[in-house]
């Protein structure tokens, strides 16, 4: 019998939610505060690599230092970035100067985030006003199934076709939150076995005090259900436990522009790492 979420099969939410609603998000839509109005990606009805000169993706044709050579910089096997951390540690803003400098640099870069916009992203929106509405059980299941469409419609094609995918949070923040909201941190991790594991995974860390500030008096908001500073030091504290060895640390509390040369220096590493590995392969 298949699994359902609030009384709903897996298909029966996607059917009745448009597929533009799961999409990529351009890096213009990040700078605006995660806004939701740009065009969006639809892998299933457009083959979203025909579209890579709109403003989805924005690459560089040409590169400055080589003019001679056309067409976007591709990572044989495209490279997967991801921002984890609480509330209020500055992700998106760092994974747009991130991708903007990428672009610059001529690599096609998808920037997307989760939840998404598709019918599980939807329901997990709410869950930001009301998180008493779904059992801790519907709450993990939602950003599954959100998770698995959004891996296999945007993340999975991007990398094929060698693009640099950076997401604001995966599947580090479910065993984060929904572990600090009393589920097993190892079974929720069991669950994301099935999904593409980032080459690089940015956590980055702020106290949670500093961090509810910041969304406060920064991004003009009052914390949702998930930001509460009690639960925001249960979600710091798992980070804190995770060993993995894609994960690099750094400190949020600094200047924008710190973090930001902090990332750059890991990101080049990271791609140095894998175009090593894809030569020797």
């Amino acid at each position: 019998m298949p699994k359902t979420i609030f009384g709903k099969t897996k298909n029966e939410y996607i059917n009745e939610t448009p597929r533009s609603k799961l999409r990529g998000i351009s890096t213009k839509d990040l700078s605006n505060n995660n806004a939701a109005s740009s065009e969006v990606f639809t892998l299933r009805e457009n083959k979203l690599y025909n579209r890579m000169s709109t403003k989805n993706i924005q690459v560089n044709n040409i590169d400055e230092q080589n003019p001679s050579r056309k067409g976007p910089v591709l990572v044989v096997g495209g490279l997967f970035i991801v921002f984890e951390g609480i509330d209020g540690t500055g992700k998106s803003t760092q994974l747009h100067l991130l991708a903007e400098k990428l672009q610059q640099l001529g690599y096609a870069v998808v920037s997307t985030r989760e939840p998404t916009d598709g019918p599980f992203g939807q329901k997990i929106r709410e869950l930001f006003v009301d998180r008493g509405v779904a059992s801790q059980e519907e709450e993990l299941e939602l950003f599954i199934a959100d998770r698995d469409q959004h891996v296999q419609e945007v993340i999975v094609p991007a990398l094929a076709d060698g693009c640099v995918v950076v997401c604001d949070r995966y599947y580090l923040s479910t065993v984060a939150y929904q572990g600090a909201n009393g589920m097993d941190t190892e079974f929720i991790m069991k669950k994301n076995n099935d999904f593409p594991v980032p080459d690089l995974a940015i956590i980055l860390e702020i106290e949670p005090a500093q961090g509810i500030h910041r969304i406060q008096n920064q991004r003009n908001e009052n914390p949702n259900t998930f930001e509460n500073e009690a639960n925001l030091r249960k979600v710091a504290a798992i980070f804190s436990l995770m060993q993995h060895p894609y994960i690099t640390r750094i400190d949020a509390a600094d200047s924008v522009e710190n973090v930001h040369q902090q990332v750059l220096s890991v990101v080049e590493k990271t791609l140095a790492h894998k175009t090593i590995q894809t030569v020797r392969n």
